[in-house]
């Protein structure tokens, strides 16, 4: 009996320590697959960093480039524009020299009205190109606080801390 109950002990123990040596074993394999999912996790966010940022820098050279040519087009009709109310402007003028005789009254008012206009065409200008240009630097300061914004939210998104809590269940409202 004794024997019996030797044998039974030495089994029990070499049970304990299969169980043991599986357990070993089985938390080896969830480490092991933790660090290839981390690593994997890790390397998808290097090449997701990379990517949203080679998109966040052609935006923000397409959206500047869009905004060059819009004040390029916008100026040169501003021009045009201008060009042809100063083009009326000398036809008035030539009209007002024939019809009118040098000195007379009517010819005074006549010339001063097209110079007003001329000055008018020249301040109402300069105004719109300043407008033009102070527009540009705001649409220019809008598109780096979008670009830093999203960059700071991808930096986020992409942070392991975030990549933590998600996998443990919290802040999963910030990927909703």
């Amino acid at each position: 009996m004794q024997k019996l109950e030797l044998d039974n002990r030495k089994l029990n123990a070499e049970i304990d320590d299969m169980i043991a040596h599986n357990e070993t074993e089985r938390d080896l394999q969830r480490a092991k697959a933790f660090t290839e999912a981390w690593e994997n996790h890790k390397r998808t966010m290097a090449e997701c960093n990379v990517s949203i940022g080679r998109s966040l820098g052609m935006m923000d050279i397409e959206l500047r480039a869009h905004a060059v040519t819009l004040v390029e087009e916008k100026t040169r009709s501003y021009r045009d524009l201008q060009e042809e109310t100063l083009n009326r402007a000398y036809e008035h003028f030539d009209k007002i020299n024939a019809k009118f005789p040098e000195g007379s009254r009517a010819r005074t008012i006549m010339e001063d009205a097209v110079a007003k206009q001329i000055n008018s065409i020249i301040e109402t200008s300069d105004k719109f190109l300043q407008t033009l240009s102070d527009d540009f630097e705001d649409m220019l300061k809008s598109v780096r606080q979008i670009t830093e914004s999203t960059v700071k939210n991808t930096e986020q998104y992409l942070s392991p801390i975030f990549a933590n809590n998600a996998l443990r269940g919290n802040d999963t409202k910030l990927l909703k």
